[in-house]
């Protein structure tokens, strides 16, 4: 940006740091829940396999680990219906989140181009005083100057009192000859 001072680039890198770390947080979150939820249902579909074995293989108790197979089943849809809602939950305040870090990227945006904009009016018009002080003060200074150099020439003039020297020829002579 042009006319930024240094340290509000850096806020803004620094806000934009914040942003991808908190993002970086969520994103990890949400990967320990899907490995924990993947293991999770690992294990109960490891469990189911060795009861239905075991269910095979000794009939007399088979309905039994049937009903105890249903049980189970039901628990685990119970179990994974409410990871699903909480998986649902943590998508709903992720998508919050992002909305409230994008809500305070733009307002961070918003007053860094204010500042940047004030920042260049202003210096826009330091320069323009500058330019009319420079105008002001050098214009008089220069008239001031050509008169002081006419006034102690007329002064040299006057009381040098005498005729120029012979061997001393000025410049506007020189040029007449």
């Amino acid at each position: 940006m042009l006319g930024v001072a240094p340290g509000l680039a850096m806020a803004e890198t620094q806000l934009l740091a914040i942003i991808a770390g908190l993002l970086g947080v969520l994103a990890a979150a949400l990967i320990v829940f899907m490995v924990v939820a993947a293991f999770a249902i690992r294990d109960l579909r490891a469990q189911l396999d060795r009861l239905t074995a075991f269910a095979d293989t000794w009939e007399p108790v088979a309905a039994d680990v049937r009903k105890t197979l249903a049980e189970i089943s039901g628990q685990s849809v119970g179990l994974l219906t409410r990871l699903d809602s909480l998986a649902a939950l943590l998508h709903r305040q992720a998508r919050r989140t992002e909305s409230v870090v994008e809500d305070l990227a733009g307002a961070a945006r918003r007053n860094i181009d204010q500042v940047d904009s004030t920042v260049r009016r202003t210096l826009e018009q330091i320069e323009q005083i500058s330019d009319a002080l420079h105008r002001i003060v050098t214009g008089p200074a220069a008239k001031l100057r050509a008169v002081a150099t006419g006034f102690s020439a007329a002064f040299r003039e006057f009381s040098r009192g005498s005729q120029p020297r012979p061997d001393r020829v000025s410049t506007d002579e020189e040029m007449f000859i």
